[in-house]
């Protein structure tokens, strides 16, 4: 059996192949996942570039450590929704491209993500509205693609049509933007 050097895209390799013989290895970063949450919280507007390290290591190994990640996706949606508008937005865009990679292998319901996605939109930052914007369009996409679901479908129309009729300007652009993506 290889050994773990530190790196942690050789660990969520090694993790993938066989996650029973690295649980220890994945719990000690689940442990410094959590205590760097804590320090971040402390001096939020600070640059943390080993929590985004381990939060897109977790994001990555979600379907092998189901059990232990299941609060993952609350833990980063929570710290989004109180940090967002002071973090670093290197920090932020990387946070949410975890959030995006959990909904693309199915871990985190459409309906759960969108209102986050839709107040991270009013954040002047070019590069996180465009991957919001642009997964919000490709997420529905994708949902529809292979049988349609009338009930989350009807949930979806709502909340779009709720921000049309918000006072937030930039949520009602952009969910309009998004209904005019759809339909074409």
């Amino acid at each position: 059996m290889t050994r773990f050097d530190g790196d942690l895209a050789n660990l969520s390799r090694f993790c993938k192949k066989d996650p029973v013989a690295y649980v220890e290895e994945f719990e000690a970063q689940l442990v410094k996942f959590t205590n760097l949450v804590e320090v971040f919280k402390h001096s939020p507007n600070q640059p943390c570039e080993d929590l985004i390290g381990v939060s897109q290591f977790l994001a990555s190994l979600v379907t092998q450590y189901r059990a232990q990640l299941a609060h993952f996706a609350d833990d980063v949606i929570a710290l989004l929704e109180e940090h967002a508008a002071t973090m670093d937005a290197s920090l932020r865009l990387q946070l949410v491209k975890c959030l995006i990679s959990l909904r693309v292998r199915d871990e985190v319901e459409p309906l759960k993500l969108l209102p986050l996605f839709f107040r991270l939109l009013r954040i002047h930052d070019k590069p996180l509205r465009a991957t919001v914007f642009g997964h919000v369009i490709t997420d529905i996409v994708q949902s529809n693609k292979k049988r349609k679901q009338p009930k989350v479908n009807a949930r979806l129309q709502a909340f779009l049509a709720q921000q049309i009729a918000g006072d937030v300007y930039i949520s009602a652009k952009k969910a309009m933007g998004v209904l005019t993506e759809l339909y074409r």
